[in-house]
């Protein structure tokens, strides 16, 4: 017999990739990348650059564990994960350590 935590990683890994067809999301899971924030023009604004979102597996994995307990939480981090890819320096973001990387807050959640 099956898990129930085992049918709810397949069902978010179903919705995720149904919204990455649809065009609903700029990031990628670390298993799909290819190369980490390499530009990419979009189709609707071949003028605008973006950036592809490479998020970790165990970021996925640590939002599952957290989406019982605060879906509206995570919907908001998503949202400023997908920003990422037209602003990948807001200016809410702070060097973590050496200046190579960011820090976002948000909520009380953290965005590296």
């Amino acid at each position: 017999m099956r898990r129930l935590e085992d049918l709810e990683d397949e069902l978010a890994l179903a919705r995720y990739q149904l919204r990455r067809q649809l065009g609903e999301v700029t990031y990628v899971m670390q298993a799909d990348a290819r190369s980490a924030l390499t530009p990419a023009v979009t189709a609707s604004a071949r003028e605008h650059l973006t950036f592809e979102i490479v998020c970790a597996d165990e970021a996925f994995v640590a939002a599952q564990a957290f989406m019982a307990e605060d879906p509206a939480g995570l919907a908001i981090v998503s949202h400023t994960v997908d920003d990422l890819a037209s602003n990948p320096r807001p200016p809410s973001a702070f060097p973590r350590g050496s200046t190579a990387f960011l820090r976002l807050r948000v909520g009380r959640y953290r965005v590296l």
